[in-house]
């Protein structure tokens, strides 16, 4: 029975998986999209391998898809981890935790029969999810004031000093070198021309 649940929920959570979340251009299948993909999974959720494993023997070309989908999303949330480590936290916490909401709610709907203490966990993770998406739009919104509160300071700099600031400019694009003057002692120190007689 065990075996058999698992096997009906590695062919849906897909549907799961890819409701509401089509994203273009997916890479292709292939070797290196299935080794990065696979790599992302066993790092961050190994349990999401099982059920991949599970799902290449009995649905290979959903296996494919989820392979794309998920080298996708591993190479958007990898992006992150040398720019801004804690969007790339914010991140990879948000998927982990979409991927056992997705599937969490397969297991619930192949349930014979509703359970309750599914339906809890489901209900706890899509608190977490919530909360996720909130604390990442406000680490958002900080950095965007930040950024404002920088704009604002330059805003202000060139409107406090905008006299100062032409008068330096055109100074700097119309000043000239002069060349240096020649000496009279050196003009001087060269030979007579001869008189003519």
């Amino acid at each position: 029975m065990r075996l058999c649940t698992a096997m009906i929920v590695a062919t849906t959570w897909l549907p799961f998986l890819s409701a509401g979340s089509q994203k273009p251009a997916l890479p292709a299948f292939n070797k290196v999209t299935e080794k990065i993909a696979l790599g992302f999974v066993n790092e961050h959720y190994p349990e999401l391998a099982q059920v991949l494993d599970r799902l290449a023997k009995v649905n290979p070309p959903q296996y494919q898809q989820a392979i794309r989908e998920i080298c996708q999303e591993a190479i958007k949330i990898n992006r992150w981890k040398n720019s801004d480590l804690t969007l790339y936290e914010f991140q990879l916490e948000g998927w982990k935790v979409k991927t056992q909401i997705e599937l969490l709610a397969a297991k619930i709907a192949c349930a014979k029969e509703p359970d309750q203490k599914l339906i809890e966990e489901l209900k706890q993770l899509l608190y977490r999810q919530n909360d996720l998406q909130a604390a990442t739009m406000q680490y958002n919104r900080d950095l965007l004031l930040k950024r404002a509160n920088t704009l604002e300071m330059g805003i202000k700099h060139l409107t406090d000093n905008r006299n100062q600031i032409v008068e330096r400019r055109l100074k700097a694009l119309t000043f000239r070198k002069q060349a240096p003057a020649k000496s009279k002692t050196s003009a001087d120190s060269g030979p007579k021309p001869k008189e003519k007689r």
